[in-house]
């Protein structure tokens, strides 16, 4: 398992992958902080700990989740090995989140912030790396790029 941590000022996000047949268990409470997945690669399988409910079983490969309800421990599994992109709640109050794939020209509206989790993206003539957070501002800008991005405001 690796997971890698990033703190941004709208939110935190968790880049997680699992090897095949490899679990993860999150603690009490962390359901009640996600704002959503992103599954990059493979498929997850869920299960609320205390009551063995089962939260999700995504049969395709890749695809946004919005978020989990709840607040007992969770465990995911990855029957075949997975990669996602996990965004939670930090201080800084409630967020929207909408993911979009992007490949050439696109908008981002005024207000918008975004993380690229998955390839690069030039906004403004600023580029934006994979895992990087950009600001929203007062204005739509014009961007290009490849990759998937999550919009936050």
């Amino acid at each position: 398992m690796k997971n890698v941590s990033y703190r941004y000022s709208v939110c935190h996000a968790d880049r997680v992958t699992l090897d095949v047949g490899e679990t993860l268990t999150f603690p009490r409470g962390s359901a009640a902080r996600s704002l959503g997945v992103l599954v990059l690669q493979g498929r997850l399988e869920s299960t609320e700990n205390e009551t063995g409910d089962v939260l999700l079983r995504e049969p395709e490969p890749i695809g946004f989740l919005k978020r989990f309800s709840g607040t007992s421990p969770i465990s995911v599994f990855a029957p075949d090995g997975a990669e996602w992109f996990c965004l939670s709640r930090n201080d800084s109050g409630d967020r929207e989140v909408a993911c979009q794939t992007i490949d050439g020209e696109f908008t981002l509206a005024a207000g918008w912030g975004l993380i690229v989790a998955q390839g690069s993206v030039v906004i403004d003539g600023i580029e934006v790396a994979q895992d990087r957070y950009f600001k929203p501002r007062l204005t739509d800008l014009n961007g290009t790029g490849a990759g998937i991005i999550l919009l936050v405001r």
